[in-house]
């Protein structure tokens, strides 16, 4: 699942010219037991994208919930997928003067 997630993001930002400057993804799966049988009742998703400007926080966003909607796997699970998404502002660090 979360291979798949970071896959459809990333193709989803190149084909966007979405530049990021770190992507971060914990999934956990929370069991349930129906009737003996143990079974995922949901995939929590903890994406974390780092970028360089502010403005375009909005738009990381609306990128995150499209791959969640688009992944492959996540539209082929019969239990329910939650997006908790985050976005850092990473500052660029100047480069350093050579004498």
């Amino acid at each position: 699942m979360a291979s798949c997630f970071v896959s459809t993001f990333s193709g989803i930002a190149e084909k966007s010219r979405l530049g990021f400057a770190s992507f971060n993804l914990d999934a956990e799966g929370v069991l349930g037991n129906e009737n003996g049988i143990w079974l995922f009742t949901e995939i929590r998703l903890r994406p974390v994208v780092s970028i360089l400007k502010e403005e375009d926080r909005d738009r990381v966003m609306r990128l995150l919930e499209k791959a969640e909607k688009s992944c492959l796997i996540a539209r082929s699970l019969q239990c329910k997928v939650v997006l908790f998404p985050a976005v850092k502002i990473e500052e660029e660090l100047p480069v350093p003067a050579r004498a």
